[in-house]
């Protein structure tokens, strides 16, 4: 498969790429992914008026953060992504970042975690200037009172941000913490990101805001609902916390029966030496979609 991006290739640790590089048949597909350079919309242009390639678009980030995420999807051949569309297989940013496991620590089990000596606050992880400038206007009472890493803010695990072991250096951080506040990018249709994978996999209870669909692909008792945890009392926090605490360490049966059906299908999909059928394919997609978008 031929990828374009400016932050990804074909060998990256995605894992819709190394899904479809097992499969024979999409050896010579093009897929444009979100982020392109100005050589690459070049590219994409070309081969949309060549046809001299399968194209495929992958649409896994926001479509309202920038207009450069958006594609003439109808000229595409089909499309990997959480938006419907007659010409789109489902698939978001949650499913992927599980099955790619980028949220594991190389080298640390974070299951022989020791609670004993965390740090008595709320963390929160992120560059997103958007999502800050949300934070601290709406919910400002909270934000003076969050310990906040990132570009912005303090260094992860004191060293320079956005390198090339954030995620590690971020699951490090996080573990410290009685609790972290995780935040989706956006609320769209369909979309789902993952950023509670990070909190789950250091066994620290994440705080979760995201559309009440979020609840179809991981199960509520792994998480505490953001806008429940603003109307708690103090004492009603911490004991929330405490109690998601001792299930982490105990359990990890993150997703939901549905998002594990799901994650089996499209591996089925592509699996083995057939071409898949990829009406088919789409078609059976939209029925899962709307069983996930349901609130």
């Amino acid at each position: 498969m031929i990828v374009y991006s400016k932050v990804i290739n074909s060998y990256s640790n995605f894992f819709l790429i190394k899904l479809l590089r097992s499969n024979k048949f999409f050896w010579n597909y093009k897929f444009f992914f979100e982020h392109l350079s100005f050589k690459q919309y070049l590219k994409l242009a070309k081969s949309l008026m060549t046809r001299s390639h399968k194209i495929v678009f992958v649409q896994l980030e926001g479509l309202g953060h920038h207009w450069y995420y958006r594609r003439p999807t109808h000229l595409a051949d089909f499309v990997f992504g959480f938006p419907k569309g007659k010409k789109t297989i489902y698939w978001n940013a949650l499913l992927d970042e599980y099955e790619s496991k980028r949220f594991i620590h190389p080298t640390h089990d974070y299951k022989i975690k020791s609670v004993t000596n965390l740090i008595p606050e709320i963390c929160f992880i992120s560059s997103n200037s958007t999502k800050l400038g949300r934070l601290q206007n709406k919910y400002p009472d909270l934000y003076k009172n969050l310990d906040i890493y990132g570009e912005f803010h303090k260094p992860i695990d004191n060293k320079l941000n956005l390198t090339e072991t954030r995620h590690t250096d971020s699951l490090s951080t996080c573990a410290k913490y009685m609790a972290s506040l995780c935040i989706e990018n956006c609320e769209e249709e369909g979309y789902a990101q993952g950023s509670i994978f990070y909190s789950l996999s250091c066994k620290t209870p994440p705080i979760l805001k995201a559309q009440p669909s979020i609840k179809n692909f991981i199960r509520p008792e792994y998480y505490i609902d953001f806008y429940d945890f603003l109307n708690m009392t103090n004492q009603k926090k911490l004991s929330e916390i405490n109690k998601l605490q001792e299930r982490l360490l105990i359990e990890e049966n993150y997703l939901t029966n549905l998002a594990e059906d799901y994650i089996q299908f499209f591996k089925e999909s592509f699996s083995g030496d057939n071409e898949p059928d990829i009406n088919k394919i789409a078609l059976q997609s939209h029925d899962y979609r709307e069983k996930f978008i349901k609130n």
